[in-house]
């Protein structure tokens, strides 16, 4: 169902689930923040930017045509955006008007399966290979500066394979395999070096870890629903924050950069909490309108 033609009775019984998962309702208008910017990106080159008040209304900016067949669409913070395919990396930025002009073409840079800003201004490029006990990881950090050019900081690091890789802060990054149910915690540093700090094994079944803006992590899984929070701690240990909510299967998260989580409840319709509050969502609201699908936040 499309959030326009949403009726009264959807977003009361996403309410409701989200009330039963101990997420409050209706903040005050003390605790809303200020606007987050969107951008979705279609393989055909069709893009579209808009904003997520901060009282929860969607608006759309702008449309306009972008090259086609990006694999990697990563935001680097500051309206900044990687687009990957093969070994060409453009930098641009999305202006606070939802226009979006280009900043550097990059040439020859690592190819990889997945690109993960760590920070404004660091990425991972991490790309799986076949060894002989199994799948591997082969991973190389480099920089983008800010004249958009890519400078390769390492030569490859031979990694795990993970499903996920996720930033927390401070160059900490958490490691998943939803496979094995194994964590991981590493640092990268400024130089493009790269620290293993500690192994957790034992995780529940995942297929979402989603980053919030102060090192909180979110895990759902969307199957069955269950979802979780925990912390990296700076000496890479994990403390768990909270587990056992009652979600429904079928819904969906995309936090996005000022400390809100964007929720598509299966209902139809969607909401905006803020995260983390103790390590969980508060403060829910209807959105007015809606965020397309596949929507990445970029400011």
């Amino acid at each position: 169902m499309d959030a326009s033609t949403q009726t009264p009775s959807d977003i009361p019984t996403a309410l409701a689930a989200l009330s039963a998962a101990g997420v409050t309702a209706a903040p005050p208008l003390e605790a809303a923040v200020t606007d987050a910017q969107w951008l979705v990106y279609a393989s055909s080159g069709v893009t579209r930017t808009g904003t997520l008040g901060a009282l929860g209304a969607a608006i759309p900016q702008q449309t306009f045509g972008l090259d086609r067949e990006w694999f990697n669409v990563v935001p680097l913070g500051g309206g900044r955006v990687a687009f990957q395919r093969g070994d060409l990396l453009t930098v641009g930025e999305v202006l606070p008007d939802g226009s979006c002009v280009d900043v550097r073409d990059n040439h020859q840079v690592p190819i990889n399966h997945s690109l993960v800003a760590v920070g404004a201004d660091m990425v991972i490029s991490y790309l799986v290979q076949t060894g002989p006990h199994g799948y591997v990881g082969r991973a190389i950090i480099g920089r983008i500066r800010p004249d958009g050019a890519y400078v390769q900081l390492s030569e490859s690091h031979l990694w795990d394979f993970w499903t996920h890789i996720v930033p927390v802060q401070d160059g900490l990054v958490l490691f998943y395999n939803a496979e094995t149910r194994l964590a991981a915690t590493g640092r990268v540093t400024p130089d493009g070096g790269f620290a293993d700090l500690q192994n957790h094994p034992g995780f529940d079944p995942w297929t979402h870890v989603l980053p919030a803006a102060d090192g909180t992590l979110f895990f759902f899984h969307k199957p069955s629903g269950a979802a979780a929070t925990g912390r990296v701690e700076a000496d890479g240990g994990f403390t768990n924050l909270r587990s056992g909510t009652p979600f429904l299967g079928g819904w969906g998260f995309t936090p996005t950069r000022d400390g809100r989580m964007l929720i598509a409840p299966p209902q139809g319709g969607q909401l905006v909490a803020r995260f983390p509050v103790d390590g969980w969502l508060a403060d829910a609201r209807p959105v007015a309108g809606r965020v397309p699908p596949g929507a990445v936040f970029v400011r």
